[in-house]
């Protein structure tokens, strides 16, 4: 997910919920941006650009596209970590 602009993530959602079973659940993770004001930030990959998404804002695009956040885990960077932000994890469900 963090190779997706974020204007097509919505689109992406949409389809995990499509493809999801009634009752079914997706566990998704993401970095995280360290701003609740910016609700996704570009930083530098080696790759490609990728993106870090607030935790609350990407939870409001999963329940847009008809999942429910069940769970969440936020794991904080280690001193000597390669990129100095923390990395989510969320447990979605399909509602219906």
């Amino acid at each position: 997910i963090i190779h997706i602009a974020p204007e097509e993530v919505p689109g992406v959602l949409a389809e995990f919920h499509r493809v999801l079973a009634p009752g079914g659940h997706l566990l998704i993770s993401f970095p995280a941006s360290d701003d609740a004001s910016l609700s996704t930030q570009a930083y530098d990959h080696t790759v490609v650009v990728a993106y870090r998404f607030w935790p609350d804002h990407f939870s409001d695009l999963l329940a847009e596209a008809g999942l429910e956040e069940v769970g969440r885990m936020i794991q904080r960077p280690s001193p000597d970590a390669p990129r100095p932000f923390p990395v989510v994890g969320i447990l979605a469900r399909r509602s219906n």
